[in-house]
């Protein structure tokens, strides 16, 4: 299949190098929508927002597109109306996203979708929702067992750790999370224990 390069090398952080490999070969008729989907992803983390936003909104108009699909696509927007200081509209997009992932049965983008929630809502709430919060996404994690979710679920956690000024919490959950992803490298993930772990020495 054309997309397993460009998959793998997504779950493994090399955002780029999916991109170019994705580009590189044009894909079959059955692929297209596939790809595209993965497009918008793999441009929304390398910051490329207006190709982003232009193919996640001329695949939402479609009628074809699946909840997966379209969870992705919301999944995607949202990501960027947070970078861009839309927060209330990123988070409507991201319970959205959710809500089409679960419709379709897909616990690992539920779990994704889940942590970025997480993520956004634990330094606007106070610590105790915070908590309450990361034990709900705790669960979910456990329930699915992939390890690289589980290291984001600790990394992410971290961040939410020193917030709130938890900074020896932070610190356990950084390396933890770095502990786990020896074995499911994915190098976003690792830029973002390293920044963790850089702000506490501050």
């Amino acid at each position: 299949m054309h997309l397993t390069e460009p998959y793998a090398l997504s779950r493994s952080g090399r955002f780029l190098d999916a991109l170019k490999d994705l580009d590189a070969v044009p894909a079959t008729p059955a692929e297209r929508i596939e790809a595209d989907v993965l497009r918008v992803h793999l441009c929304e983390r390398l910051g490329e927002y207006s190709r982003s936003r232009y193919l996640a909104e001329r695949l939402l108009r479609g009628r074809s597109l699946s909840p997966l699909h379209q969870s992705d696509c919301r999944f995607a927007l949202g990501l960027i109306d947070w970078d861009e200081g839309r927060f209330d509209r990123a988070v409507e997009q991201f319970q959205d996203a959710l809500t089409l992932a679960r419709a379709g049965g897909d616990p690992f983008r539920s779990c994704w979708i889940q942590l970025r929630l997480m993520a956004v809502n634990g330094g606007r709430v106070s610590a105790p929702a915070a908590a309450t919060s990361i034990a709900q996404a705790r669960l979910q994690v456990t329930c699915l067992g992939d390890p690289l979710v589980s290291a984001a679920l600790h990394v992410l956690s971290a961040e939410i750790a020193v917030k709130h000024g938890a900074l020896r919490t932070a610190r356990r959950l950084t390396l933890l999370g770095l502990r786990l992803l020896e074995s499911t490298p994915n190098l976003w993930l690792q830029a973002l224990a390293s920044n963790n772990l850089v702000g506490l020495a501050l």
